[in-house]
């Protein structure tokens, strides 16, 4: 019966403990990209295996038992999943905290108003905060 699964979940569970160890480190190396990537592709494989296995039988997780391989597979993706989810967390808040930032040194600096030049000739005063982008290909 975890034939399937047990393989799918340690791989996912590998990637996932692989990135959790490089956010807690602070660094962020060039293969994230294809990291995300591998790890897009196993969730993917696991949740379409899943959705078959609830199909053909939705009770097939009661009768799993805890210490079986797919018993411990199943518990250490949980805990990976959470560990990285948090850290994930915590990037994209400081990732918000630094863009917010960012916003209002560009409004401190460059003000609160803006002008633009209309089609009939008009200038327009627009109030709020001068808008942020980020290039990401550097």
């Amino acid at each position: 019966m975890s034939d399937d699964l047990t393989p799918l979940m340690q791989s996912l569970s590998d990637l996932m403990d692989e990135e959790t160890v490089l956010l807690r480190g602070g660094t962020w190396p060039p293969q994230n990209e294809a990291l995300a990537d591998a790890k897009i592709r196993l969730t993917g494989a696991l949740e379409a295996t899943l959705a078959e296995r609830d199909r053909t039988n939705p009770a097939w997780l009661d009768a799993v038992p805890a210490d079986s391989p797919l018993g411990l597979a199943i518990d250490r993706l949980r805990r990976s999943a959470l560990d990285n989810a948090t850290l994930l967390s915590r990037q994209i808040e400081l990732s918000q905290e630094l863009l917010a930032e960012i916003a209002r040194e560009a409004g401190r600096i460059g003000g609160q108003r803006q002008q633009t030049y209309q089609r009939g000739g008009q200038i327009r005063q627009r109030s709020g905060p001068t808008p942020v982008t980020l290039n990401t290909r550097l």
